[in-house]
Formats: structure tokens, C-alpha cells, sequence
């Protein structure tokens, strides 16, 4: 009976363990899906902020203004102006791949990884950005954006997007939720297998109880049989004999008697033996329950325990959440540190742009002293350069060009600098560092935008490269001795030029 009370116990302590599985296991879906959801919102904001980004990139002069005032319907300048950029950009890039482009590129800017997809519908027809049509089955539909110009509905202009965020770009968003259910179904799985453990071991000492007593019990039987054998065999031999000697009956009633009474002692001494062996059963009947007493209250010790354990737990947590509050206000007294430094260097940058004019000013004043000291001037010139070599990590590049690897500062001689700023910084690194200057479009897709290029580089990609070169030629454009030309459709190669002979910059002549 207490065996079975005992494995019924087993049972509901491992039914309540599953239960408690089961809603960590539900707490963790409820919290996968609020952060997928959450993902999928951020992504649509970002959707419309890349829509804004393609406008200012590619409608820099308008043609045509609306004139409220002249209307036909009461559509707002502000849509009928959506609706003609919409209009123009559709003419220019009908599947919108530079819209997808931008789209996953401000993506891995905010650190989501995930597959997207553009499709414009205009006129009827539907235009589609990405070739994979399981795609648009797989990903997530974000809210559809629609441009009208009046209330005929075959004219509007509708940008549907599409995402595909992997699971595990949503466990990195989780972060520390992830620690506390695994934390947890490690502690179950612990006591889970202590008390396994506990069970095991109390039913194989029940085993050897049960056992010792079947034991000693069959000691009993096997005396008592022999002793009743023993008591048969006497009575036969006294029967034998009364039979045999009936004739002495009265002599030996004395000896009969006395027989008797032998009889009766051994009956006697095997009464006390069977009573102790009683007393010592009922003794060991209560070990067996002092021993279930203590379990009990081990039971009962490692419930007040596995509380204690939870209470710490808690206040683990409540002091982790008190240090990253510590965190986040230490990590924004340094971004509040980092703009002031930025402001300060461009104004540092300002005030030496100033005194660089200044300078060019009194050379070109002074410039038959500049030609009877050009000796001195280019020793001068000499040693600075070999100080700020040494002291700043510059990279020494053709024609007295000199790049720094941390600040990202282009530098000309003494006389002009430029800093370079996010995907261009990184790309005129990948060209310096690269053999003859050249790069592949793979290359750039790879190492700068940061996109997963398996063996071919999309029409889509070679926009996104195309893109990123010009805002370097752009931001070049102070050094005209530096030019990105194409390499035959593969690339793009860096080449420098001799500043000194361009006759065509200014100060310069033959």
C-alpha cells in the first residue's frame, strides 16, 4: 500500500513538471511571435523611410507643380504629388529594384537580416522586383501604399512589400528571453532527476526489506516443519512402544507422565521463541515507518530549498535589470560625449579649411619666395610628413596621397583633407587595400553592402554597386586627380594621377 502511495506521488510530481514544460514552452511562442510581429511593424516604417530615400535620390529637379487651384477633384496636393513622383520613378525603374535595394539596405543598417521584395502595381499590370515567385508566397505582406491621382481606380499606383525575416534574426532580437525558459527547464530537469533519483533509491531499499523478511519468514516455516517431523516421529515411537510394551502401561506411567511434561516445556520454550520473533517483526515494522518519517521531511526540506533557489532567482533578476539600466544611461552620456566631439571636430575642421584659404592666399602672394626656397620648403615638407607617419597610423597611397585607417580621413600633401563617412569610407578601403585597386562587383556586394551574393551578382546588386560608386566619386569630387573608372563590365578599378602636372587645377600652369 505505501508503494503505491508512493508511485502515486511519482506521478503527480512528473505531471505537474509537464505542466510546467508545457507553458514555458507556450510563454516562449507568445514572446517569438510579439517580437516577429514587432519586426514586421519596425520593417514597414522602414519601408516608407527607403520610399523617401529613393525620392530624394533620384527626383532632384521638378519639371511640373501641381496648382491646387486648378484641380478637378478634391484630391490634396500632397497625394497627387505622391502619385506623379510614384509616376516618374515607374518610368525609370518599372520593377523598382532600387526601391528594394534601399529597402534591404536600411535592413542591415538596423540590423535585420531578412529576404525582400517589391511589387508595383500601375496601369493594370503588376511589375515585381524579385524573379522568385515563392517569395511573395513565403514572405510577410506589409500594408499596401497607395498613390491616387483622381477616383478613376485603374490609375493608381500601388507598392506592395514583402519581407522574409528568418527565425533566427527574431531569437537574436529576444536576447536575454531566451536565458530565463532555458534556465528554467534546466532547474526542472534537475529536480526532476533528484527526486528520480530519491524514488529509485527508497524502492530498491523497500526491494531488500521485502526481501530480508520473505527470508527470515521461510526460516520459520522450514524450523517449525522440522519440528513438527521431529514431534511425529515421537509420537510413532511411542506408539510403537505403548504397542509393544502394553504390558508394562502401568510401569511406565510414570515415565509417560514425566514425558509429558518434557512435551510441554518444549512446547512451552518454542511458544517464546515464536512470540520474539513477533516482537522483532513489529520492530522493524516501525524502522520501516521512522525511515518514511524522515523521508517525509527530506521531501519536505528540498521543497523549503528549491523555494529559497526561487527567491534568489528573483532577486538575480531584479539586480541584472538594475544593471542594465546602469548600462543604458552609461551608453548615452557617451553618445551625448561622441556628438559633442563631433561638433567640435567640425568646427575644428572648419577653422583649419579657413586657415588653409589664408595660406593659399599669401602663397600665391609670395610665390617668387616660394621658388627661390622650394629646396627648403620640400625638406620641411619631408620631415613633417615622416612626424605624422610616425605618430598617426596613415596609409601612404600614390601621389602624395595619405588615408587614415581609423578616422577615415583622405589627406592630399598638407593642403586639402576630406572625411569620409559610412558604406564610401568602407568602399575606398576595400580599393586601397585591394591588389592594382581594383574590386568586383562581388567583392563590393560582399565586403561594403554588406548582401549575400552565392554566385552571381543580380541586376539588383549592380544597382546597389553602381549607387555606392557614385556617392564616392561624389565625395572625391575635391580630388579630381582621383578617378573610379569601369573595369569591361567586372568591376571597377582606383586610379591616381599626378597632381603636380594636371595644368588644367587651379594655380597651376605649364
Amino acid at each position: 500500500m505505501k508503494i503505491i502511495i508512493k508511485f502515486s506521488k511519482t506521478l503527480v510530481i512528473g505531471f505537474v513538471f509537464i505542466v510546467i514544460i508545457v507553458l514555458l514552452v507556450l510563454w516562449f511562442m507568445d514572446i517569438y511571435r510579439s517580437q516577429k510581429e514587432k519586426l514586421h511593424s519596425e520593417a514597414f516604417i522602414f519601408f516608407t523611410e527607403a520610399m523617401q530615400k529613393e525620392k530624394k535620390q533620384r527626383i532632384t529637379v521638378r519639371k511640373k507643380y501641381y496648382d491646387s487651384q486648378k484641380s478637378l477633384n478634391d484630391f490634396s496636393e500632397e497625394e497627387k504629388n505622391a502619385w506623379f513622383n510614384q509616376d516618374y520613378l515607374a518610368d525609370k525603374d518599372s520593377n523598382r529594384y532600387v526601391l528594394d535595394s534601399l529597402f534591404h539596405q536600411i535592413l542591415l543598417e538596423h540590423n535585420i537580416q531578412a529576404e525582400t521584395a517589391i511589387r508595383c502595381i500601375r496601369n493594370g499590370k503588376s511589375f515585381d522586383s524579385s524573379t522568385d515567385s515563392t517569395l511573395y508566397e513565403e514572405a510577410k505582406f506589409l500594408g499596401p501604399i497607395v498613390c491616387k491621382k483622381d477616383k478613376d481606380a485603374e490609375k493608381d499606383i500601388t507598392l506592395l512589400a514583402y519581407v522574409n525575416i528568418p527565425a533566427r534574426t527574431v531569437l537574436n532580437r529576444m536576447g536575454w528571453f531566451l536565458t530565463i525558459p532555458f534556465g528554467l527547464l534546466i532547474l526542472v530537469g534537475l529536480v526532476w532527476v533528484y527526486l528520480r533519483r530519491q524514488a529509485e533509491s527508497f524502492n530498491r531499499q523497500q526491494a531488500e526489506l521485502i526481501k530480508q523478511k520473505e527470508a527470515e519468514l521461510l526460516e520459520l516455516k522450514e524450523a517449525e516443519s522440522l519440528k513438527l517431523q521431529q514431534a511425529e516421529s515421537v509420537n510413532r515411537q511411542q506408539a510403537d512402544l505403548i504397542k509393544r510394551k502394553e504390558t508394562e502401561l502401568l510401569e511406565l506411567k510414570e515415565a509417560e507422565s514425566l514425558k509429558l511434561h518434557q512435551a510441554e516445556s518444549v512446547n512451552r520454550h518454542q511458544a517464546e521463541l515464536i512470540e520474539r520473533k513477533e516482537a522483532e517483526l513489529l520492530e522493524l515494522k516501525e524502522a520501516e515507518s521512522l525511515k518514511l518519517h524522515q523521508a517525509e521531511s527530506v521531501n519536505r526540506q528540498l521543497a523549503d530549498l528549491i523555494k529559497r533557489k526561487e527567491a534568489e532567482l528573483l532577486e538575480l533578476k531584479e539586480t541584472e535589470s538594475l544593471k542594465l539600466q546602469q548600462a543604458e544611461s552609461v551608453n548615452r552620456q557617451l553618445a551625448d560625449l561622441i556628438e559633442r566631439k563631433e561638433t567640435e571636430l567640425l568646427e575644428l575642421k572648419e577653422a583649419g579649411s579657413l586657415k588653409l584659404q589664408q595660406a593659399e592666399s599669401v602663397n600665391r602672394q609670395q610665390a617668387e619666395l616660394i621658388e627661390q626656397k622650394e629646396a627648403e620648403i620640400l625638406k620641411l615638407q619631408n620631415k613633417r610628413t615622416f612626424f605624422m607617419l610616425k605618430k598617426n597610423p596613415w596609409i601612404a597611397l600614390p601621389c602624395d596621397f595619405y588615408f587614415h585607417k581609423q578616422q577615415r580621413i583622405l589627406r592630399f600633401q598638407e593642403k586639402l583633407s576630406i572625411s569620409l563617412k559610412g558604406n564610401s569610407s568602407k568602399l575606398f578601403k576595400c580599393f586601397i587595400e585591394a591588389e592594382n585597386y581594383k574590386l568586383t562587383h562581388k567583392d563590393i556586394c560582399v565586403h561594403v553592402l554588406g548582401r549575400l551574393v552565392e554566385s552571381k551578382v543580380c541586376k539588383s546588386d549592380q544597382d546597389c554597386v553602381a549607387m555606392a560608386i557614385s556617392r564616392l566619386r561624389e565625395n572625391l569630387r575635391a580630388f579630381p586627380c582621383i578617378k573610379i573608372e569601369s573595369d569591361w563590365g567586372t568591376g571597377y578599378q582606383m586610379t591616381f594621377s599626378n597632381y603636380q602636372n594636371d595644368t588644367t587645377q587651379p594655380g597651376k600652369s605649364d
